[in-house]
This record gives structure tokens, sequence and C-alpha cells, in this order.
């Protein structure tokens, strides 16, 4: 059976969600990267988890980020 992936941060430019997936890889926790729905109107990256490593990710990850316009 396939682990759930869950959205764990979403973020409005690749290089900031490929920075987290790496933090997230070299600490040992498997994670992707998912383009958002609409990437033509407003592109989001999702960086997603499997649903037991949540805790865990936002350990490594910290507070989450806010990013202005």
């Amino acid at each position: 059976m396939e682990p759930k992936l869950v959205i764990l941060r979403r973020y409005p430019a690749e290089i900031h969600a490929e920075l987290a997936r790496s933090a997230l890889e070299a600490s040992g926790v498997p994670s992707a990267i998912q383009r958002g729905p609409y990437p033509k109107l407003a592109a989001t990256f999702d960086l997603m988890v499997r649903e037991e490593d949540v805790a865990a990710a936002n350990e490594i990850l910290g507070p989450e980020e806010t990013f202005s316009s």
C-alpha cells in the first residue's frame, strides 16, 4: 500500500520548495514537490511528505515562512 502524501508547505517559487526539500532529504525525510493546480494563473509549489513524517518535517524546517508579493 502506498503511503499517503500530504502538503506540508506551499511555496511561491520553485527554489524555495527545492531548498526545503533538500533540507528534509538531508535529514532522512523523503519528500517531493508538486506544481500547484493552476500554473498559468499563479504558480505555487507544494512540498509533499508522507503523513507519518509531518511532525519530523516541521521540526526540521522550523516555523513556516511568509512570503510577500
